[in-house]
């Protein structure tokens, strides 16, 4: 409620903006219809790059994966994706889990504590090395205008470390990514146990997924995007 009327403020006194979603994008158009306005999204860092790795068949005990760098989607994490999780963990004696960020563990999952590894903040570089040690990467966003305005990055992420990915279906993932192709998509807690099964029951199409997210985030994020949207600017 405070910050929205400064970043309009700010954008209305720019000659033209630049966003990094089409929703974004869209929203802005609705309320200055007459101000130019472009998409650039958020490309890979050059950290992300230097760790991007060939995907991989499952090891012996499959390793989920859930990152968050701020304090919101709490929601969706303990109504939806953490019952999943537990009976996930229920069916499978092999699972196991890594919490990144701001993520505490919610009563359900305790009694899987000791399968469980929790991360706190780190710097860029370790965060991407202990997301590079889970095989399945899980985004869970609330639906509404916020999140779908929000950038691709986790999806970015897993994708040039070669995990295969399973996440909300919002506005950006859904634009950019097809379903069983790039990405699984899931929303409710019953949608998540069955996307996540699929992808461990079928490894080898599992494996052929991760390197098709892979194909396509390098297409959507590498640096030519930067040079394809500056060059004719400037």
């Amino acid at each position: 409620q405070l910050d929205v009327p400064l970043f309009a403020a700010a954008m209305r006194a720019c000659g033209a903006a630049i966003v990094s979603t089409p929703t974004l994008a869209r929203r802005w158009r609705q309320l200055e219809p007459k101000q130019p306005i472009q998409v650039l999204p958020n490309l890979a860092p050059p950290d992300l790059l230097a760790a991007r790795r060939r995907p991989r068949f499952f090891r012996r005990r499959p390793r989920l994966v859930m990152a968050t760098g701020t304090k919101a989607h709490k929601q969706v994490w303990i109504e939806e994706l953490a019952p999943a999780l537990a009976e996930l963990f229920s069916r499978h004696s092999e699972l196991q889990l890594d919490l990144l960020g701001q993520l505490q563990l919610p009563l359900v999952l305790q009694i899987y504590a000791d399968r469980i590894r929790c991360y706190p903040f780190s710097d860029y570089g370790t965060y991407i090395q202990r997301l590079g040690e889970a095989d399945i990467g899980l985004v869970a966003l609330e639906p509404g205008t916020y999140t779908d305005a929000k950038s691709a990055i986790r999806w970015m992420e897993f994708s040039y470390l070669g995990l295969a990915s399973v996440l909300s279906p919002t506005s950006t993932y859904t634009e950019f990514l097809e379903e069983g192709i790039h990405t699984r998509f899931a929303r409710g807690r019953e949608q998540w146990v069955e996307q996540v099964e699929q992808l461990l029951a079928n490894p080898r199409e599992c494996r052929a997924m991760a390197g098709r997210a892979q194909e396509r985030a390098m297409d959507l994020f590498g640096f030519h995007r930067a040079e394809d949207f500056w060059s004719p600017l400037i």
